[in-house]
């Protein structure tokens, strides 16, 4: 969250009016504002020691109206896609689209889209393939780094944010700092990534205890690895 989502969140009481009135004047007039319609390209390091513009992934930071107007149509297209099934429902929903891109001026690209089938026959599926232009997806994959999978996830999924949390420490190793600045990076930073992760899955209890023993051990020794036993009980912390 930016400082910009601060000031929305700590000013809701004065500002909520102006905030629905301009929400709902999207869905009413179809149209948005070329002020609302604004986004930040950041390149983000996809590499501990990045070096060419191929070790960077581009995101889209967009403002706050444009993410809660998103929000309130994924609900609604969450709420629909279930009973979706049949070839008009699927030409609706992509005539939705169309209109939805004509009036916010952005456009789905067929390149980085896929579309997941399940219990489906082939006919259908290959029906929808050739209207929608878009390629057939295949569990798991993943997105901003997160696995998204079809099942409960396992211990083995969780590896890539173990070995995100031991990096990002081994990334601070040359840093002498005291008991209390490691406690605020282990707030700040390692707690956000496991927080990230817990928000969209059911993480297995033996990642987690693992992450907070990585946690403890960068919190008494300033790495990843600690052999003694703690001075303090890491629920007292």
């Amino acid at each position: 969250m930016n400082e910009f989502s601060y000031i929305f969140r700590d000013a809701s009481v004065i500002i909520e009016g102006d905030i629905v009135e301009a929400v709902q004047e999207f869905f009413i007039s179809g149209q948005l504002l070329k002020q609302v319609n604004f986004t930040t390209l950041t390149l983000i390091p996809i590499k501990a020691r990045p070096v060419t513009v191929a070790d960077f992934r581009p995101i889209a930071c967009c403002n706050v109206l444009y993410k809660i107007i998103s929000k309130v149509l994924c609900n609604r297209l969450a709420k629909v896609l279930p009973t979706i099934g049949d070839r008009t429902s699927i030409k609706v929903l992509l005539r939705a689209f169309a209109t939805l891109s004509c009036s916010s001026g952005l456009e789905m690209n067929t390149d980085k889209s896929d579309i997941y089938f399940n219990g489906m026959e082939q006919g259908e599926i290959d029906y929808i393939l050739s209207i929608s232009g878009f390629k057939p997806g295949v569990f798991p994959f993943r997105y901003l780094g997160v696995p998204i999978s079809h099942k409960r996830m396992g211990i083995g999924d969780c590896t890539r944010l173990i070995e995100k949390v031991v990096a990002r420490i081994r990334s601070w190793g040359a840093k002498k700092l005291s008991y209390a600045g490691r406690l605020v990076l282990i707030k700040a930073v390692l707690s956000q990534l496991h927080s990230y992760w817990t928000r969209i899955f059911v993480i297995p209890l033996t990642v987690i205890d693992r992450i907070e023993g990585i946690c403890r051990n960068y919190l008494w020794s300033g790495s990843d690895q600690y052999v003694k036993t703690p001075s303090v009980k890491w629920d007292n912390i």
